[in-house]
Formats: C-alpha cells, structure tokens, sequence
C-alpha cells in the first residue's frame, strides 16, 4: 500500500477541533475542582486559614537601599549608595575610618563601583505562594496537552478522512485511485481491507 504524508495537522477540522476543545475542557474541570476543593479545605475546614498567613522570604538579589542600588566602593574600603539628591552616600563602611553610615562620599570614581550582591527579604502570602506557581504550571499543561491532542486528532482523522472520500468515490463508481495512508495513523487494518474492497471493485 502507498504511504502518504501530511503537512495539514488540521484535516477533519470539526472533528478534531471538537476532539480537542473536550480533551482540553476535561483537563479544565479537572484543574478547576482540584483548586475549588484545595481552597475551600484552607478556607472553610482551617479556622486559623493558613494561606493568608504572611511569610518572609530571602532570597540572593541585588541590594537597594531607600529604592536605589547599592554598591562597593572599594577605594574607600565602603559600600555607597545615590541618595535622592544625587549625591553617594555611605551605606555600610568596613575598614574606612574616613565614613559613617550616612556621610556624603565626594568625587566617587564611578567606573570602579561594584553591584552587591546579598540576601533580600520578601513578603507574601502562602496563598500567592502556592497559587500562581501552579496556576502557570497548569497553564503550561494545558497547552502542552492541546498540542498532544492535535497530533494525536490527525492520526485518526486522516484515516477517517481518507475512509470517507474514498467510499464516496466509489459509491460514485470511481475506483481509479489508491488508498495512500501514513504508516503510523490509527485504523490501518481497516485501510488495508478498504483499499482490497476498492480493487476487488475495480476488476469487475
């Protein structure tokens, strides 16, 4: 038997459309009453409702103080900071007796400054926390499972096309054409006993 290929994953598109939109919403309920039922346990069942409990987190990042960045400045032995006047100013000093915290640092080299680097407390709720990691985590299954389902649709509905347009042609007495199938669609027995039906046809 002739094999065909096909670049069109949208053949049959009622039936593949309606094949994916159902796959796609079973996996849409299914998420939806897990999240009802996980938010309605910590609401409802938890009398001290965990998930507006407001946590710390530290993580490594870039130091800021008063909303700008901080930096070591290592020719004076400190770490500085541009004040909203404009001016450096001493956040933290290390060996410099030269600087307190806070003294204004004149004519700073700025080509020599370094970004810090340290460890920056965030706050949140458990809720946030929990609920939109795996609201994109669901998200990304969701168009992962759309994509399988349309690759998985064309294994059955070229098949399905194919049986379709052929009987019609030999409903119409038309034999004069080959069964051309994939060697990895679905239906390919039924294929097969198709295209001896349409040369046993075609002899008579």
């Amino acid at each position: 038997m002739i094999k065909s290929k096909r670049s069109n994953y949208l053949i049959d598109k009622p039936f593949q459309i309606g094949f994916i939109v159902k796959y796609v919403l079973i996996i849409v309920i299914t998420v939806i009453i897990v999240f009802s039922l996980f938010i309605a346990y910590y609401y409802t069942m938890d009398k001290i409702k965990k998930l507006e409990t407001v946590i710390t987190i530290s993580q490594r990042g870039l130091v800021k103080y008063k909303g700008s960045q901080v930096f070591g400045y290592d020719n004076e032995r400190i770490q500085i900071y541009k004040d909203s006047d404009g001016k450096f100013k001493c956040y933290k000093k290390f060996a410099s007796e030269k600087y307190n915290e806070g003294d204004t640092v004149e004519s700073v080299d700025e080509s020599t400054l370094k970004a810090v680097y340290g460890p920056i407390a965030k706050v949140a709720t458990r809720f946030s926390i929990i609920f939109w990691p795996l609201l994109l985590i669901t998200i990304v299954l969701v168009v992962i499972i759309t994509l399988f389902s349309i690759f998985f649709s064309h294994k059955m509905a070229g098949p399905i096309y194919r049986m379709r347009v052929s009987l019609d042609r030999m409903i119409d007495n038309d034999t004069n054409f080959i069964i051309k199938v994939r060697k990895d669609d679905f239906f390919i027995n039924i294929i097969e006993r198709l295209e001896k039906l349409r040369q046993l046809i075609s002899k008579k």
